[in-house]
């Protein structure tokens, strides 16, 4: 959607990630990805136990989520 509304390729889209920041990307700051309790088929209950969202990149949500309106819009115009 972005290349068609920019009128060209966009190419990969990693760093741009990054550079986008506070204009589409909002930032997940508060929960875990933690999963459990289960049974698994041996019987026993157990947890796996994630990681903790904190403030910028974090291993539980990583940059965040989106608005993807403002996502598309921001990597058409280019925004940094």
């Amino acid at each position: 959607m972005a290349d068609r509304l920019a009128g060209q390729r966009l190419g990969h889209l990693g760093e741009r990630l990054y550079e986008l920041g506070k204009n589409a990307i909002v930032d997940v700051t508060q929960g875990n990805n933690s999963f459990g309790p289960f049974t698994n088929s041996d019987g026993i209950t157990y947890t796996v136990v994630g990681y903790s969202a904190g403030p910028g990149y974090d291993l539980a949500s990583g940059l965040g989520t989106f608005d993807a309106n403002a996502f598309v819009r921001a990597l058409a115009r280019g925004d940094d």
